[in-house]
């Protein structure tokens, strides 16, 4: 299937994609930043690390290309924005907590570094490069290579860079890093 707003409007109507818990990593990274701050969740989906956030006392931006998924994404410390993150502007804010979860767009790294308050964190989980035979094949333009986010975060404080595999599933990298004053670009 490929990544239009048409095709992943169809998986949320047939409710693929649909889990409510919040990845184990933004939970660690809310952790990090005090509450009651600024929060961006990137390609939100239906919202669930954006509903924890918020009901961790966040104001969240959530942002997605799925008019569907945003269209049931209601909460009162949550503004939910239907955007292509490739053509439209991003939003001129800034966050303290920055959220990629299950979403590569590399042309954000310098927005994201630049969007990051001075002490906010960054948290990516991603889909790494895989050669195991047994995974469907994906578009390499979607998976990060290993140390890709430490290269292109390179400056800010390392809090966690792990890339691993669990069985009969794709490698991941897990990546959390606090932004610096001197970060911003």
């Amino acid at each position: 299937m490929s990544s239009s707003p048409e095709s992943w409007n169809e998986k949320y109507r047939r409710g693929e994609e649909a889990g409510d818990d919040p990845d184990p990593l933004v939970i660690e990274a809310a952790d990090l930043v005090r509450a009651g701050f600024f929060a961006l969740d990137i390609a939100c989906g239906r919202g669930r690390n954006a509903r924890y956030l918020a009901n961790r006392g966040f104001s969240v931006l959530a942002l997605d290309f799925s008019d569907v998924a945003i269209s049931n994404l209601h909460h009162p410390r949550i503004e939910a924005r239907v955007v292509n993150l490739e053509t439209d502007p991003l939003p001129d804010q800034s966050f303290d907590l920055i959220c990629s979860i299950r979403y590569l767009q590399r042309s954000l790294f310098p927005w994201i570094r630049n969007a990051l308050r001075p002490d906010g964190i960054f948290a990516a989980h991603i889909a790494m490069q895989d050669d195991d035979p047994a995974l469907r094949p994906m578009n390499p333009e979607y998976l990060i290579a290993s140390g890709e986010l430490a290269s292109a975060f390179e400056g800010f404080e390392i809090l966690r860079n792990e890339e691993c595999k669990l069985p009969a599933k794709r490698r991941v990298s897990e990546f959390l890093a606090r932004a610096k004053n001197e970060n911003r670009r």
